[in-house]
């Protein structure tokens, strides 16, 4: 029997929770392809893949509340939430948890899609 493995990716210790205080997108573990987002009293990380034709996402040079697409122009908003399209659906997220240090963890073998946004493991709370 032939075939390669599908290689997971390893989980990402993000840092302290409270490193995460305000509201915002932050761009710093894009090189491991994802966002890390705090929103309303959730902390989550989301893909840096667009949904549509999986080009790169990157903060909205003009609002850093929003996230555009290079390909073809679609904007989402701080939660994920697609605004403009051509994307039909929100971004995906990746599993997060806190570790007994209280740093935040990502599973990017995690996924969940924006009918999944409640799902346990999906977010964090944070005061």
């Amino acid at each position: 029997m032939s075939g390669t493995a599908v290689e997971k990716a390893l989980p990402v210790d993000i840092g302290a929770v409270t490193k995460f205080a305000e509201d915002g997108i932050s761009e710093d573990f894009t090189d491991r392809d994802f966002f890390v987002i705090r929103h309303q009293g959730c902390l989550f990380a989301a893909s840096t893949v667009c949904p549509h034709m999986e080009n790169t996402l990157s903060r909205d040079p003009e609002d850093p509340t929003r996230i555009t697409c290079s390909g073809h122009g679609s904007v989402f908003d701080g939660e994920g939430v697609v605004m403009v399209g051509p994307a039909s659906t929100g971004l995906t997220r990746l599993g997060i948890t806190v570790n007994k240090d209280g740093h935040a963890i990502v599973d990017p073998n995690k996924q969940f899609t924006q009918d999944k946004w409640t799902d346990k493991g999906c977010y964090i709370e944070v005061e």
